[in-house]
């Protein structure tokens, strides 16, 4: 399967102590990721209300209820291409920051938070209403490729952000057949 999601706001290159950061990413990707279960393949599968012994991509972390495109229980990886539009010339280190904190806070929000501190500034979640995340956990990753390119006209946005999502089956079950 291949979607594409995008970004457009801060992305700081400080990934340590930017919980707040990450959950604003999180925030601002979850709408698209819920609005890609309303489409084929993901509409057409059970996935999202699963009967004993199925397949569920529903994780529970921390007291918090997540829907993760790509978990461990599906049998997912996926594979990322990113292109981060910035306002500087494209270089790896530049005044904003490094490319490489800004890769690691992006990443971390794609995923479920991974520590409680992370959960402070999330909203709140149910098995009712949980939050649509494109990972269980970033460790899912089995590719990224990064371009950086100049942002350009007037923009407020630290960042535009495409990044280009394609998911690998890793262990063929009969509830992830049409994922891969």
């Amino acid at each position: 399967m291949r979607f594409t999601l995008h970004y457009e706001g801060h992305l700081p290159a400080k990934s340590k102590g930017n919980s707040q950061a990450k959950a604003n990413v999180r925030a601002a990707l979850e709408p698209q990721l819920r609005d890609l279960w309303k489409y084929p393949p993901l509409v057409d599968s059970d996935l999202l209300e699963p009967k004993e012994g199925s397949l569920s991509p529903v994780v529970t972390k921390h007291g918090h209820t997540f829907v993760a495109l790509v978990a461990e229980e599906l049998g997912l990886r996926a594979e990322l291409d990113i292109m981060i539009l910035r306002p500087t010339p494209p270089q790896v280190v530049d005044v904003r920051g490094d490319l490489d904190n800004q890769l690691k806070v992006l990443l971390d929000a794609l995923s479920a938070p991974a520590q409680p501190d992370q959960l402070a500034e999330m909203r709140p979640t149910s098995p009712e209403d949980p939050m649509f995340v494109l990972l269980e956990d970033d460790r899912l990753i089995s590719r990224v490729s990064v371009e950086s390119e100049r942002l350009l006209g007037a923009s407020d946005s630290d960042v535009m952000v495409t990044i280009r999502v394609t998911t690998r089956i890793v262990k063929l079950m009969w509830g992830n057949i049409s994922l891969g």
